[in-house]
């Protein structure tokens, strides 16, 4: 799941500016393309940094326009909609404790989602998993 939030400058009927707050939630089917190292400092804990990529395919979401209350598909064929297809490089760094995992990663958007032709739009995300190894 991502997503997030803006103002849009427009005009209003009489021709005078005017702002328009927009959500949206972009919810994709990912699949994670990384290569992790792990290195041992001792026999309990290990550090893991990783680096690749990822793939994603949107496949619901909504996109909520405040000043006209209305929403809209994420990914339809509108010009207000989002692109399905999503890929971009993906690093950060895993830490292991006997049979706990934290892992804090960031991934960074190469495919330009967004449907206008002047403007780019792309995901960019920071997460955090936490886990268990057996």
């Amino acid at each position: 799941q991502k997503g997030g939030r803006g103002y849009v400058s427009m005009t209003d009927e009489q021709g005078n500016p005017t702002r328009a707050k927009f959500t949206f939630n972009l919810g994709y089917l990912e699949l994670p393309l990384v290569i992790k190292y792990s290195y041992d400092m001792d026999d309990h804990m290990s550090f893991q940094p990783f680096i690749g990529g990822y793939l994603a395919l949107g496949v619901g979401g909504k996109i909520r326009n405040f000043k006209d209350r209305q929403a809209y598909g994420s990914f339809s064929n509108d010009d207000h909609s989002f692109r399905r297809f999503d890929g971009g490089l993906r690093f950060g760094c895993g830490f292991s404790y006997d049979l706990a995992y934290i892992e804090l990663g960031y991934d960074f958007g190469l495919a330009n989602i967004g449907r206008d032709d002047f403007d780019t739009t792309h995901n960019g995300c920071l997460f955090l998993n936490l886990g268990v190894n057996f």
